[in-house]
Parts: C-alpha cells; structure tokens; sequence
C-alpha cells in the first residue's frame, strides 16, 4: 500500500481544487500590486529627499544673502569709525576704550583691533589681549597697497580666537598714506546662529569651512569643532 499518495494529492491537487485556484488568482493579481506600492513608497522617499535637499539650498542662499548684507553694514561702520581722532592719536588707553565701547553696541562682533603700518596692533576692543602682529597677513599688505577697505575671507581671529570674516578699513593721514588699518572682526558664530534658526529641523548640521577643510563655523557642537578639521569637508575626503 502507498502510504505517500495522500500526500501526493495534497501537493498537486490542492491548487487544482476552485478554492486553490482562487487563491492562485488572488495572489497573482496582489504581487502586481505590490510592486506598485514598494514604487509609490521609493519615489515619495526620493520626492521627500529632493525637497529636503532644496529647502537646504534655499536657505544657504538666504544665509549668504544674509551675510553679504552684514559685510556690508560692517564696511559702512568702519568707515564711520575711522572719523573717530581717538583712533588716530596716541592715547592706546583711550583707543582700546572706544574699541571696547563699540563692540558692546555690536553683538555681531568679535573683536575691533587698531594696526600700525608696521603690522603691530596697537589698541584692541579687548585692552588684555597680548599684541599681535598682521604684517604677514595678506589682506594688511593689500590694504597698505591700494589704500582701500579690503573684505577678509573666513578665518581664525588672531585676536578674538573665534572665526570671523574681517573688514579691514584704511585709515589716512592728509597726503592720502595709509597711516592705520581698523580690523572689524564679524563674528561668525553670532551670525549664523540667527540665520540658522530659519532650518526646518534641529537634525539638520550646517557646516562652514575654509578652502583648507577647517570649520569655521558648525551647527550643532560649534564650541567643539571649529579650527578642526572637517572629516566631511571635499579636501579631506579625497
């Protein structure tokens, strides 16, 4: 006796049967189904992806938009500050004291700083800060030689510690020379942390580096990043 041909007709007949052949038909026509769902699903991802993605894109535009207005405002101050004698005389005490007056109306500032044709700093919004010396800067030799305002590139503050985009302003005696350079440092930091606050989500890292890869400016975290090296940065990545 054939004890298998139960089973046998179990595994062929049953979707032989008008109730098999039902759940064959059903089956078949909920995989196409399917399909159309996991497609719906990618593509509302990707939708999703790409609006997020312009969203980000609009907003970078609006940051630099943002930005440009504040140098530009920056290089109006500055030259309304060179009128100041204060600047020009040889009271350092009484300089650092305006420097200092004038950050505290400016809560976009890191640091003002008056430097001598030689580079040295000679007064500085910050009277404790150790002098420093600019004549290595490129922007300084640029100012001396066109004796015009010159708007820094992002940067690690000598004075303030902090990245700034500098306006570095020409200060003339009468025969037209260069006799001092007042560096506005705008502070980066206070300035992105407003234009960030129009993201749309706090997961979102906004991230500003120089032509080096160094951060110069990170939201969240920015206290512990900037002056490092941006691991994400194209440069570094390569």
């Amino acid at each position: 006796m054939n004890t298998n041909l139960p089973l046998k007709r179990m595994a062929t007949g049953w979707w032989t049967s008008l109730r098999g052949r039902l759940i064959l038909l059903a089956l078949i026509a909920f995989l196409p189904l399917f399909g159309i769902s996991v497609f719906r699903a990618i593509e509302q991802r990707q939708q999703a992806l790409a609006g997020a993605r312009a969203t980000v894109e609009r907003i970078a535009k609006e940051a630099e938009s943002e930005l440009a207005t504040r140098v530009q405002s920056t290089r109006q101050l500055t030259h309304a500050m060179g009128a100041n004698p204060v600047l020009r005389g040889s009271d350092f005490a009484a300089c650092s004291a305006v420097l200092a007056a004038q950050l505290k109306l400016g809560t976009r500032y890191a640091a003002f700083v008056i430097v001598g044709r030689d580079g040295e700093s000679l007064c500085s919004s910050d009277p404790a800060a150790a002098p420093v010396n600019f004549a290595d800067r490129d922007y300084f030799r640029r100012v001396l030689d066109s004796r015009q305002t010159v708007v820094v590139k992002p940067l690690i503050g000598r004075v303030s510690k902090r990245a700034i985009i500098s306006v570095a302003e020409p200060l003339l005696d009468a025969s037209g020379e260069v006799q001092r350079v007042l560096l506005a440092g705008l502070d980066l930091a206070l300035v992105e942390v407003e234009i960030t606050e129009a993201l749309p989500s706090e997961n979102l890292v906004m991230v500003l580096s120089d032509e080096e890869g160094r951060v110069l400016y990170r939201r969240p975290d920015n206290d512990k990043w900037v002056g490092h090296l941006d691991p994400a940065a194209p440069i570094n990545a390569a």
